[in-house]
């Protein structure tokens, strides 16, 4: 075969994109995810008031929503560590049952970065689903006493799963999906109607993330 048609031929198979798309994934070290997260608590709580039990209480709040990164450094074609973080939400607890007239309870401003090993067996393709597992630290920033007086809140260190998909229309460029579910407990405590409180609360945030994904 003439080196010309060697040429020609190389070029259009380079052009391919389903090829390119699969050049740019063996090339790339790293993937960045920017985007926006939406926070939904479990918001399951036990709730003690001067030394009793309160059956009936319970507490409530309502999904945040915050700018997220996400990084991932592949460290084998189909394997990478991946980073998650965004801005620190904030929590507007308030009371539920028993507690429902109580109205707002406690502000919780946290930070709860992640780091999960990813899975990624199809990264070459256009269509790219991956899955994770590792661990989250939640750490309180900052609490605004309402209800709750005197308020404080223990920070945990907490298992992960993840899972998501990721579409690169072009090589490099592309938009993702991602969802992870920590199982995150904590206790609050401080005084309500002057009385001493502790609060166990099972938060077990559930974490949606969507943006744009690119390569590197």
């Amino acid at each position: 075969m003439r080196p010309t048609i060697k040429m020609l031929l190389a070029a259009m198979l380079t052009a391919t994109p389903g090829l390119a798309s699969a050049q740019a994934a063996n090339r790339a070290a790293w993937l960045i995810n920017v985007g926006v997260t939406r926070l939904a608590m479990v918001d399951k709580a036990e709730v003690t008031l001067a030394g009793q039990r309160l059956a009936s209480a319970g507490v409530k709040s309502d999904p945040q929503w915050v700018p997220s990164l996400n990084v991932t450094r592949f460290v084998k074609f189909d394997l990478g560590l991946n980073l998650s973080t965004g801005l620190p939400p904030t929590i507007k607890y308030r009371g539920a049952g028993v507690l429902a007239t109580a109205g707002p309870l406690l502000d919780v401003r946290y930070a709860a970065p992640a780091v999960t090993l990813v899975w990624s067996p199809l990264r070459a393709r256009v269509i790219t689903p991956y899955v994770g597992a590792g661990v989250t630290y939640m750490h309180v920033v900052a609490t605004r006493d309402r209800g709750m007086a005197d308020a404080t809140v223990d920070d945990d260190v907490a298992p992960v799963l993840q899972a998501g998909l990721s579409l690169f229309p072009h090589h490099r460029w592309g938009v993702f999906a991602d969802v992870k579910k920590a199982y995150v407990r904590t206790v609050a405590r401080g005084t309500v109607a002057g009385y001493p409180s502790s609060t166990r609360l099972q938060m077990d945030p559930t974490v949606l993330q969507a943006g744009v994904a690119l390569r590197l």
